[in-house]
């Protein structure tokens, strides 16, 4: 239930910031890229 007040609390702001801050909500925030895995050595 809290996640759908969420969800419809960002479409109703469209996902402005500061209106969502009035909340005590952020917006979605940015993906950050992996650290690529370590590549196996030959033994």
């Amino acid at each position: 239930m809290m996640k759908r007040q969420l969800r419809y609390a960002e479409y109703i702001t469209d996902f402005d910031e500061p209106k969502l801050k009035l909340l005590g909500w952020g917006a979605v925030k940015k993906k950050t890229p992996r650290a690529k895995a370590p590549q196996p050595t030959d033994a």
